[in-house]
């Protein structure tokens, strides 16, 4: 799955974080590319409803573009209660695990 946001978010260090890898700011680093989007790729299973939300600058955010539920990020976290919601299609038995889907952001 790739998650894009867009070229004219102004940022030193962007960060995916969610339940699939425990809330962690520094695991997944969202790099600008040459069109000056912001994307991050990671590999999720089909089938389930994961929660996330970005880190920018050290600042937690959602995205306003997709679902927010609250309660969703542990206490233990610097970032907001509240974490947005989405959910993945189950693969088709057929399908290869490398075909991805896209997310683009409205930070």
């Amino acid at each position: 799955m790739t998650f894009e946001l867009p070229a004219s978010l102004w940022a030193d260090r962007v960060a995916l974080v969610g339940d699939f890898n425990n809330w962690d700011d520094r695991s997944l680093p969202f790099r600008q590319e040459r069109d000056g989007c912001w994307r991050a790729r990671i590999l999720l299973p089909g089938g389930r409803k994961y929660y996330f939300c970005y880190v920018i600058d050290d600042q937690w955010c959602g995205d306003f573009a997709v679902p927010c539920v609250e309660g969703v990020i542990p206490i233990e976290c610097k970032g907001p209660r509240y974490g947005c919601v989405l959910e993945t299609a189950p693969l088709p038995e057929n399908n290869d695990a490398g075909e991805r889907t896209f997310l683009k952001g409205g930070v």
